[in-house]
């Protein structure tokens, strides 16, 4: 038999490569109960906006209620930038900055 292809899920870019970064986000297959669905998106955004588009950020925003996609980000490493309001929600800006390797 052969190996089954599942849909993991879907990431939209924007903002591409103004002001050297781009505004992202990640969205899980819903229908598949996949685990690491998210970490395999954020790897697979992080990889992609880093080399192929070459951009030092990455940008997000989450809901300020949304305590388990805000902890999903600060353990891939985004930090927390600014907060704004839209239709009486907060929103809550993150982003990762690209790690530059020094060598020797």
């Amino acid at each position: 038999m052969g190996r089954q292809q599942k849909i993991v899920g879907s990431i939209n870019f924007s903002q591409i490569g103004l002001h050297n970064f781009v505004e992202f986000g990640l969205y899980t297959n819903s229908f598949e109960q996949l685990k690491g669905a998210g970490r395999i998106l954020e790897a697979v955004a992080i990889s992609y906006a880093f080399r192929e588009l070459s951009v030092s950020k990455l940008k997000l925003e989450v809901f300020s209620n949304n305590e388990r996609e805000i902890n999903f980000y600060k353990k891939c490493g985004f930090k927390l930038t600014d907060m704004k309001k839209v239709n009486n929600k907060d929103i809550l800006h993150m982003e990762k900055r690209k790690i530059v390797e020094s060598r020797q």
